[in-house]
């Protein structure tokens, strides 16, 4: 994805933004970039850290120079990126960041960078470490945190950043341009509630976890008109062993909470955009007790994936709990 293109086409008021910010010199000490899961928030992160230290911006990164491939490379000493999409961010990783920037800067162009992607995912002494250190920023430090859920973060790390907002793409248009792309209909709108760039959409369709479990879900749902027995058999037998890791348990737990949602929209005579699907929805539909408690259950697991758990265990739990709530013989 190239990011300038993006932000012109999608959030041409964040392009604006930046654009000026570095063109009069103007730019944060701190960003907070908050938008919806499956927004390139890491990536505009990184294209802006590339933007204050290109050797060609224009004002912003032109990402072909030496130094942005050496970001893209991970060689550029001024920079640090700490990932809270695959683990919490602690507090000692905070210090360790004072620490490092307590030296002056090694590279030419007399900047440091740090980048916080989804900040939501620290700890509360890791937060507390951050907020003393973006109290008192030092010149030329930069900070670029990322978020999808603003509303669980600190109104005091809010309050010392420089909130930047991404516009939420229509999902009906998404959805289309996927289709328009060659993209199966189904699959595109499953990728729209995860996704809303073109890349991430189509590598998410084409990759080997949902490859792997579309048929065998779409199959177990065809399945709650039978027995829980059978349902329970099937899903151990067939869904199960492609729950490999905690990341492909929160995907299939996303999805399930996708159905049940759009079987949801058909009962009550809504809008509903698995259309192609209509006749496992019903069956959804029928089976579930509480489309709302099946939710909730669903969403308790997810958080639970959080903690060190034995993910069979965890799964096979919920497909229990699951089950006894259901309209089934």
């Amino acid at each position: 994805m190239i990011v300038s293109d993006y932000l012109k086409q999608f959030q041409p008021h964040l392009y604006t933004l930046f654009s000026h910010a570095l063109s009069h010199q103007k730019w944060s000490h701190a960003y907070l970039l908050s938008g919806d899961r499956g927004m390139p928030l890491k990536e505009v992160a990184i294209f802006l850290a590339k933007s204050l230290v290109c050797e060609h911006g224009n004002p912003l990164a032109d990402e072909q120079c030496m130094t942005c491939q050496r970001i893209n490379q991970g060689d550029f000493v001024d920079l640090k990126f700490m990932d809270g999409a695959i683990g919490s961010i602690k507090k000692q990783d905070v210090l360790d960041l004072e620490q490092s920037f307590s030296v002056s800067s090694l590279e030419i162009f007399q900047r440091q960078i740090y980048i916080l992607h989804l900040v939501e995912n620290m700890t509360p002494e890791a937060v507390n470490a951050l907020l003393k250190f973006l109290e008192e920023p030092q010149q030329e430090i930069y900070a670029i945190l990322t978020t999808e859920t603003i509303h669980a973060l600190l109104p005091t790390i809010i309050s010392r950043s420089q909130v930047v907002r991404f516009i939420p793409l229509h999902q009906d248009t998404f959805i289309q341009t996927l289709i328009e792309k060659g993209l199966p209909e189904t699959d595109s709108i499953f990728a729209s509630f995860f996704y809303t760039t073109m890349d991430q959409a189509s590598e998410w369709i084409q990759g080997s976890f949902y490859q792997q479990i579309k048929k065998p879900m779409m199959e177990w749902l065809m399945l709650f008109g039978k027995n829980t027995t059978q349902l329970r058999l099937y899903f151990r037998q067939m869904l199960l062993p492609l729950l490999t890791t905690p990341e492909d348990v929160k995907q299939w737990f996303e999805l399930f909470i996708i159905l049940i949602e759009q079987s949801m929209h058909l009962y009550y005579h809504e809008k509903v955009l698995l259309k192609n699907e209509r006749s496992a929805l019903l069956l959804l539909n029928d089976a579930l007790l509480s489309h709302q408690a099946s939710i909730e259950l669903t969403r308790e697991t997810i958080l639970r994936l959080r903690l060190p758990v034995n993910l069979p265990l965890l799964i096979d739990q919920w497909l229990i709990r699951l089950t006894k709530g259901m309209r089934i013989i």
